[in-house]
């Protein structure tokens, strides 16, 4: 699934058919201050983490911690930062 990051800059997007590694790879990319949209439906994948509620919604959500899916998705969230990209021509 593609998805939008959430930023206050630039409009750009990362994809993978897993969630977690989608959800991951943003936090990792903004440090929590990111969050991730999924384009075709809308649907938030990743809130905004800016104010202590992140390890909460990670273990609510993804049933680990969060280093505890780094290690398990290491790989596959390699591969979803892999797919970053900026849109051509202003288009999604």
């Amino acid at each position: 699934m593609k998805c939008e990051i959430v930023n206050p800059s630039d409009c750009c997007f990362i994809s993978c058919g897993n969630r977690e590694a989608l959800a991951l790879a943003c936090v990792l990319l903004g440090n929590g201050q990111y969050a991730l949209k999924e384009v075709e439906k809308g649907e938030l994948i990743c809130p905004i983490m800016l104010f202590g509620n992140g390890p909460k919604w990670w273990e609510d959500t993804f049933k680990r911690t969060i280093d505890q899916s780094l290690d398990a998705l290491e790989s596959e969230t390699a591969e979803v930062l892999e797919s970053f990209e900026y849109p051509q021509n202003g288009q999604a």
